[in-house]
């Protein structure tokens, strides 16, 4: 049974977090783009936040090459997750109109499937800078 929310959507990043080495060694971009995918996150849809290079460049106000580094960032500091690789084959959607699937991801602090699938491994907690 679903509920309806009854307040305003919001993004966060908690204090401890942002305390983490896996925060604080994040670029601008990585830090910006972070923000961008709990803010795709809609309470259900952890695994399926779909987000290009492109569409990250768009979000960032910067070029594609930049945006791909933002995300390899919060990836490696375990931000993110990849769930399923993108293509670059063209499919064709119900209505007949081309496309080409963007790599999805879960975020890491927020279970998918209701905790179910996969719980929340916060992995961005344990990273640290190699030495």
């Amino acid at each position: 049974m679903k509920t309806k929310s009854s307040g305003p959507k919001f993004a966060a990043i908690y204090h401890w977090e942002m305390d983490l080495p896996a925060y604080r060694r994040l670029s601008t971009y990585g830090r910006a783009l972070l923000i961008e995918f709990r803010r795709k996150y809609h309470g259900s849809n952890n695994g399926e936040i779909a987000m290009s290079a492109r569409d990250a460049a768009r979000l960032l106000r910067c070029d594609k090459d930049t945006a791909f580094k933002a995300q390899g960032e919060l990836v490696e500091k375990g931000w993110i997750r990849e769930a399923q690789k993108g293509s670059f084959h063209w499919k064709i959607d119900a209505s007949g109109r081309k496309y080409r699937p963007a790599t999805t991801y879960r975020i890491t602090n927020q279970p998918v499937g209701l905790g179910v699938d996969i719980k929340a491994t916060k992995e961005y907690m344990k990273w640290r800078p190699k030495i």
